[in-house]
């Protein structure tokens, strides 16, 4: 609780001392006569620390006259019927009140200042309103939407505003989408459509013209089965293309949709894994996914043992000449074994994705993956938290080429090698990792595969 409190009181001492820091600061400008600057640094002194009372008299005194030539910048332009800038000045006023009544400054605006204002702001909106509306009506959509749009951030509230922004802002998609219909761009016309939908809701037939888009655009794909070359690697075939479906299935595509085979009719099969095109192409399939496993191997290594050579440390207490306890190490010598093992599969793939309309191949690959995985770890019988590396001639007896490895480098590698996986990964579960593999290449594919695009 204290370190809390502790901290919290050095946050106030420094926001403390920023305020007073800006105060100082717009006390020169106040005193060089530099009135706006002095009000900006009173409103940082205020934004720092509100208790600042001097600070807060400060910005009351400089910000009044920054506002009253805002005011009278609008007052001017409003006498001379120049609305447009009357109107904008005022809104800079207004909005620079409201900016120090955030602070606690409330500084007022004479009632004839807002009197003044709805006078040109009416005038203004009328003049902007009709120069909208003409805009419109010659389809100069980009300059009705801005005209539009200026008059909604001063009253948006005003007329039907808001219904003329939204025709200004996105007829132009909506008839782009209709054009993109027409010309069978059905993807894209799918998106633009979506930014209507996005930004206008209901606006005119734009959600069932989308709809419309979606359905011409979708492709219904039919994955009869993926067939192995090796007969031996038939068990592979359900796997894979079970794994190939799911992933298909869980594409974040609007424009794929899988086919479940089991309800189309059989006549779509010819002998073999042949499928009859124009059949499937009746009963609603664009494309079939056809492929070929070319080849899987898999090799599981040997578990390798090799015998290591190494020492036991162990601390050892003695006295010196002086009669004082001293500590030491001593060496004794051991074996470990260190154990290495790996397993390897790969896996070779091709695949075609063929138009049942045309016979056309629109998606094509062949590649091959491999995966490995190994394992080197060491064991020791004995007390392994004190296993020294190192190498040793003769148990018995002490050598000239006897070493012992005893920096923290050495012995941490050592370590990590106790500490290791023993386990490798089985052939099967690389397999099965080269099957995600293979199944996310074709899938990546065929969701890159855009037929608007050459």
């Amino acid at each position: 609780m204290q370190k809390y409190l502790l901290l919290f009181a050095i946050v106030l001492f420094t926001v403390s001392c920023a305020s007073k820091r800006y105060a100082k600061k717009a006390e020169e400008f106040e005193k060089a006569g530099l009135y706006q600057d002095a009000a900006e640094y009173y409103y940082k002194s205020v934004s720092k620390n509100d208790k600042n009372v001097e600070a807060k008299l400060g910005l009351r005194r400089n910000g009044q006259k920054v506002l009253e030539e805002k005011l009278s910048e609008f007052h001017t332009a409003h006498k001379n019927s120049n609305h447009k800038e009357a109107v904008h000045a005022y809104l800079d006023a207004e909005g620079y009140h409201d900016r120090m009544n955030g602070v606690g400054v409330e500084l007022p605006i004479p009632q004839k200042y807002h009197s003044y204002y709805q006078e040109s702001e009416r005038i203004y909106l009328q003049k902007r309103y009709a120069a909208g509306v003409d805009e419109l009506e010659r389809e100069n959509y980009d300059k009705a939407s801005h005209i539009f749009d200026e008059i909604r951030t001063i009253d948006a509230s005003y007329k039907d505003v808001d219904e003329k922004f939204t025709v200004a802002r996105y007829q132009p998609l909506y008839e782009q989408g209709s054009d993109q219909l027409d010309n069978g761009l059905y993807r894209s016309a799918y998106h633009t459509f979506g930014q209507v939908v996005n930004g206008a809701g209901r606006y005119r037939q734009v959600l069932s013209l989308r709809e419309e888009a979606l359905e011409k655009a979708t492709m219904h794909i039919l994955v009869p089965g993926f067939y192995s070359l090796n007969y031996r690697s038939r068990n592979d075939e359900a796997a894979f293309t079970h794994k190939l479906k799911g992933t298909l299935n869980k594409l974040d595509n609007p424009f794929i949709r899988l086919m479940d085979a089991s309800s189309l009719a059989d006549d779509i099969f010819r002998r073999g894994r042949d499928i009859d095109h124009e059949a499937a192409s009746l009963a609603g399939v664009d494309a079939v996914l056809k492929g070929k496993i070319i080849r899987v191997r898999s090799q599981e290594g040997d578990l390798e043992r090799s015998t290591k050579k190494g020492y036991i440390k162990r601390e050892v207490k003695t006295k010196n000449d002086q009669g004082e306890t001293v500590k030491d190490y001593k060496y004794y010598k051991t074996e470990y074994t260190e154990y290495r093992q790996q397993n390897r599969a790969s896996l070779e793939v091709s695949f075609q994705l063929i138009s049942t309309e045309a016979g056309e191949i629109l998606v094509t690959d062949q590649f091959r993956l491999t995966e490995a995985n190994e394992v080197h770890y060491a064991q020791h019988k004995g007390d392994a938290d004190r296993l020294v590396p190192g190498y040793w001639v003769d148990r018995n007896s002490d050598n000239a080429r006897d070493v012992i490895r005893d920096k923290n480098s050495d012995v941490r590698a050592l370590k990590t090698l106790l500490e290791a996986d023993k386990e490798v990964k089985t052939v099967s579960a690389l397999k099965a990792a080269l099957y995600d593999q293979a199944a996310d290449r074709i899938v990546k594919k065929i969701d890159a595969y855009n037929p608007e695009k050459p």
